[in-house]
């Protein structure tokens, strides 16, 4: 959490007014303003965060569960309160009668560069309330969901108001932060040669996996990698594989140095085939890969061997081209009995 000196510098550099600060230092220095409770169609709770330093309110551990585990881990966020505040909604109801409302958003979050309200539902309960309360409730093209009566409010102080959905949260997501949060409630101490030894290997090897570090690093227990990653000195894609799926967990020292391995990924030309048919030098070739090098066999001739990558350089090249079965030779009769 913030410092009062720590405050002040976020909300100079935002260049919060003063009358919206002294809004926010009101939501920072005051308790939850109800109690959440269990329903029939949800089951409230208590999260202990260790980012707030206290218990956070959750009144449905499908969706607004969901949000609290995604702002625990998001470095973005740098505080969040509970049923921080009531604030009052204005906006024509279905019958088109002037209503105004009061209404306590779930969360309010102070992020990097802004804050706001936010206010969370299951997509299903949505597109009922767009139906019954079309003015506060409303679809926007991209696919997201917007609250104009609650946009209105919070821009009153200088805010902004969100709408989220379990939607946005991806399951996968969800089920490895459910697993890293053991390691954010209960602080796991990495000794200083444990975490330099799987950092030389992060460096050395981009996007090296469980896997291969365990087989690295025998006696380095596997928690070390999850406490690393749960305090942001390892990266990966939590949408890209379960944690439990060693083999397919890359690690990387940064979330821009995974990016840029992805993008050189992808502008890579496809592997070789093991098997194909190629036109090179006026003839057809056999092309069988073996490990990390390739043999030809010519239509009319002696085969030979080449390096994988010679091969590949001709194909970037378009010195070689990769052929179907059914390509014509090019060698005329006279060239094949010279040959």
């Amino acid at each position: 959490m913030f410092t009062d000196e720590e405050f002040s510098a976020w909300c100079r550099r935002n260049e919060i007014g003063p009358e919206t600060k002294a809004y926010i230092e009101r939501i920072r220095s005051s308790q939850p303003v109800r109690k959440v409770r269990s329903r029939a169609s949800n089951v409230s709770g208590r999260y202990p965060s260790r980012k707030m330093g206290r218990t956070i309110q959750f009144e449905s551990q499908h969706v607004e569960l969901y949000g609290l585990y995604e702002m625990e881990y998001d470095d973005d966020v740098l505080e969040y309160y509970d049923q921080p505040i009531r604030i009052q909604l204005q906006y024509r109801a279905r019958s088109g009668r002037k209503t105004t409302q009061w209404h306590t958003p779930d969360f309010f979050v102070i992020r990097q560069s802004s804050a706001s309200f936010e206010e969370w539902k299951p997509v299903t309960a949505l597109d009922q309330l767009a139906v019954t309360m079309p003015e506060r409730y409303q679809h926007e093209p991209s696919g997201g969901w917007r609250c104009p009566p609650g946009q209105s409010a919070a821009q009153a102080h200088g805010l902004f108001y969100w709408i989220r959905t379990n939607a946005q949260v991806h399951p996968l997501v969800v089920q490895n932060l459910k697993f890293l949060q053991d390691f954010w409630i209960h602080v796991y101490e990495v000794p200083p040669e444990q975490e330099a030894q799987v950092l030389t290997l992060v460096t050395t090897v981009l996007g090296i996996s469980v896997r291969q570090v365990q087989d690295a690093c025998d006696s380095l227990p596997v928690d070390v990698i999850w406490a690393l990653l749960t305090d942001h000195r390892l990266f990966t894609d939590l949408s890209a594989s379960s944690l439990m799926q060693w083999d397919q967990v890359r690690l990387f020292r940064s979330q821009d140095e995974a990016e840029t391995a992805r993008e050189r990924e992808i502008s890579l030309p496809a592997p070789l085939p093991l098997f194909t048919r190629l036109s090179f030098d006026g003839r057809l070739w056999e092309a069988e890969k073996q490990e990390d090098q390739v043999v030809l066999r010519p239509e009319v001739g002696t085969a030979f061997t080449l390096d994988t990558s010679y091969l590949q350089q001709l194909l970037d090249t378009g010195e070689a081209q990769l052929v179907g079965e059914d390509a014509p030779s090019h060698l005329s009769e006279e060239a094949r009995s010279v040959l």
